[in-house]
């Protein structure tokens, strides 16, 4: 009997904390909700009955992804409001898939479509209840997939979106597609959410600020053995006493002589000897070199011009050579040449010899 009592108190105590953790937002107000907001949203942006059916799923995933950080984000946690912006971007993100380039440019112009939640009074609303303010009221059936829908086309199951390849129409391109790369995005989440608060609910043991002393520190488990008890590690440098001595190059250090410690000053110093002697001691270097004919002649030297021996000239003299008749001797004159070759007229054949007569 007493196990029966505590098993029905511990499904009591779990039913209370599902419902608590679930009060924001229920399943059948997330499908109300998504459906709301879709209605108006094919009101005022002329949807096609194909772009309703898309527009409540991406909706639906929307309110899906939220419910669950709604009563931090009336609060007003920082991790809270940063998840919100995340699930924000990635429906505005699948919406300008559906949307034409104009349907998007106007939905961004309204803040109930673009910026659907607000905090007010610590307390998560949905901002497009406070412009219909009859919940009730619908211009549009349900969506076909009202009660069939339940989150598959989500980014959860679709990385880069499902609804990328549907449509073929121009889709708009800005840099105001996501709320988080607004200009004004700062100023939108202060106003929308307050200036928040680090961290995340007090549920959870807060973290100590300030590391506590190491003598109070947890002791860890010893992992690795001792180090009493761990294996002596083979020596692979000899000993110290064991290696050669290096010839001692420098002399000891006992030997060497000491430095002092403080330099001497200027004036005490030892005086440098002169190396050089005084100018007045040099020898005078004579101021007149002497005449050309007492130098002492190199042994080198090459002899004079005059004694230097002639060189036989191999020319014969212009006046031993014979000389050039200064008339041609006239054409009769002229020694006849021998005729070496045979007369033309003497070497042809006569007539009738070297021919055959036909009879």
């Amino acid at each position: 009997m007493k196990r029966v009592k505590t098993i029905s108190l511990m499904l009591v105590l779990f039913w209370l904390w599902t419902t608590s953790a679930f009060a924001a937002m229920s399943t059948s107000e997330v499908r109300e909700n998504a459906r709301f907001m879709t209605d108006r949203m094919a009101y005022e942006l002329g949807l096609s009955s194909m772009q309703r059916n898309d527009v409540y799923e991406i909706n639906y995933d929307f309110f899906e992804s939220v419910r669950f950080v709604m009563d931090d984000l009336a609060t007003g946690y920082s991790y809270a409001i940063d998840r919100y912006y995340e699930s924000l971007d990635l429906r505005n993100d699948d919406l300008s898939y559906v949307l034409t380039r104009g349907q998007f440019e106007r939905f961004m112009n309204r803040d109930y479509f673009y910026r659907p939640l607000y905090v007010d009074n610590r307390v998560c609303r949905i901002r497009i209840y406070s412009v219909y303010t009859n919940p009730a009221f619908y211009y549009y059936a349900a969506p076909l997939n009202f009660l069939t829908y339940v989150g598959l086309h989500s980014r959860a199951h679709y990385v880069h979106g499902f609804y990328c390849n549907r449509y073929h129409h121009p889709r708009y391109t800005g840099v105001w597609v996501r709320p988080s790369r607004h200009v004004h995005y700062a100023v939108n989440r202060r106003h929308d959410f307050g200036p928040g608060i680090a961290g995340r609910p007090a549920s959870r043991p807060p973290r100590p600020v300030v590391r506590p002393p190491y003598d109070n520190r947890p002791s860890r488990p010893a992992v690795r053995p001792p180090h009493d008890n761990r294996p002596s590690r083979p020596a692979v440098r000899p000993p110290h006493d064991n290696r050669p001595s290096r010839p001692a190059v420098r002399p000891p250090h006992d030997n060497r002589p000491s430095r002092p410690a403080v330099r001497p000053s200027h004036d005490n110093r030892p005086s440098r000897p002169d190396v050089r002697p005084p100018h007045d001691n040099r020898p005078s270097r004579p101021d007149v070199r002497p005449p050309h004919d007492n130098r002492p002649q190199k042994p080198n030297a090459r002899p004079s011009h005059d004694k230097r021996p002639q060189r036989p000239s191999t020319r014969p003299s212009t006046n031993n050579r014979p000389s050039r008749p200064s008339v041609r001797p006239s054409d009769n004159n002229r020694p006849s040449r021998p005729n070496t070759r045979p007369s033309e007229r003497n070497s042809r054949p006569q007539r009738g010899e070297g021919r055959t007569v036909r009879v």
